[in-house]
């Protein structure tokens, strides 16, 4: 069975010995829809500790076997909320299309938080 869910991943951001910026993941706060978060969490999406992903999960037949994958938000030159066409495996190889309602999903969400402003 495939399941999707939000995730805004609370972050250490950290530079390893070779120089390169890694980090570790503290805590998730998940949900099913995006309009769950309301407008707190999305202007503390900005600052570097934070990152909003969607999980697609693979389970397979016992809950120790599940597969996920990840498709990380960034942001485009207009300062808008973009996800990937693909998921992201835990190895950093492309997996699967990251479906288009999703994409209207976030889409959607900030343009009603520019109306709240």
């Amino acid at each position: 069975m495939i399941e999707y869910e939000w995730s805004i991943q609370e972050q250490e951001v950290y530079i390893d010995e070779d120089g390169v910026e890694c980090y570790d993941i503290l805590n998730h706060d998940f949900a099913d829809r995006l309009d769950q978060y309301g407008r707190y969490q999305w202007e503390e999406l900005d600052g570097k500790a934070y990152q909003l992903v969607l999980i697609r999960r693979d389970w397979a037949s016992d809950f120790m076997n599940q597969e996920m994958d990840y498709a990380e938000t960034y942001r485009d030159d207009s300062g808008f909320w973009k996800l990937p066409e693909k998921f992201t495996n835990v190895n950093g190889i492309d997996t699967f299309k990251v479906p288009k309602k999703f994409h209207i999903e976030l889409a959607k969400i900030q343009k009603g938080l520019d109306k709240q402003v």
